[in-house]
């Protein structure tokens, strides 16, 4: 199935912008290929477009004021990972596990979901197509979630391949950094383990109870994880530096402004003497372009 955007949802489902009578014809040739209903309605049902944070509170609360409704919500990704808790992640404070999340709390509620994509809405009909099929509703909550409006800027639209994605790219430098920073620690006790299974093997061999082909299988063994352990560590590294680039880089800019404030250096001037360093916090930033002098003349 195609992926859309949201606007070109709303425009090909006519209800979000109040094209319904121009939508009717074209939906309804278009429904002459279709399977059916994929999910009958026998009682009242509220339909939730979107399993992100709208969608999912939504069909939260629906369920708890009425559990007599059915709500069904249509969602293609089978796991929710919360962006906006991804600064503790990176921080050490959560892991990436904590943040995942699988739709088991919405089901235990009473929710259906469907993980699939909605291609249109058939407002006249009251009903949602999916695929070659449709689901029928009573009330429709749309929550898609947001796409980026190329139109808006001048000259956007035609060179959106050039443009940075900073948002997307930002959250998958994160989601890289954060990932790789659990695989150290987990590769850490995996060289640990190794390690420690090497001198045992040493041990073994020294009082003849094993060959030296066992102590050159721990050997192999220690260096394979060690290996993957740098690569990791290689990783986390290369990640951060990806996410910096997303976030815009350097901060040379930062060097011309004061570390703190007027107050706030005034108060710590009564604390101690910093001897000047509050009047130049920062040296000043260089030019790269320009050659340096060695540093190891006299």
């Amino acid at each position: 199935m195609n992926r859309f955007t949201r606007r070109e949802f709303l425009m090909r489902s006519g209800a979000g912008l109040g094209l319904a009578a121009a939508s009717v014809a074209g939906l309804g040739a278009c429904a002459t290929g279709m399977k059916g209903d994929v999910m009958p309605k026998t009682n009242r049902r509220v339909v939730v477009i979107g399993g992100g944070w709208g969608g999912a509170t939504a069909a939260k609360y629906v369920r708890l004021e009425d559990p007599g409704i059915e709500v069904v919500v249509l969602e293609p990704n089978r796991e929710f990972i919360s962006c906006p808790f991804s600064n503790l992640v990176l921080s050490g404070l959560r892991t990436m596990a904590s943040i995942t999340l699988k739709y088991d709390g919405l089901t235990a509620h009473g929710v259906k979901i469907i993980h699939d994509s909605a291609s249109a809405i058939e407002a006249d009909r009251k009903r949602v197509r999916i695929g070659d099929g449709y689901l029928e509703y009573d009330r429709l909550i749309v929550s898609p979630g947001v796409e980026f409006q190329w139109d808006q800027v001048e000259g956007l639209a035609q060179n959106q391949d050039t443009v940075l994605h900073a948002a997307s790219e930002i959250e998958d430098a994160a989601i890289g950094f954060a990932q790789f920073r659990e695989q150290v620690s987990i590769l850490a006790q995996s060289v640990q383990a190794a390690r420690r299974s090497l001198d045992i093997a040493d041990v073994q061999y020294q009082e003849g109870l094993v060959d030296f082909e066992r102590v050159l299988d721990s050997q192999r063994a220690l260096f394979s994880q060690q290996e993957a352990l740098v690569a990791t560590k290689g990783g986390v590294a290369q990640s951060l530096i990806t996410l910096y680039k997303a976030m815009g880089g350097g901060w040379q800019a930062g060097r011309s402004r004061p570390v703190v404030d007027d107050a706030t250096s005034a108060t710590m001037g009564k604390r101690s003497n910093w001897k000047g360093l509050q009047d130049a916090p920062l040296p000043p930033a260089t030019d790269d372009t320009e050659p340096r002098p060695p540093t190891d003349t006299p």
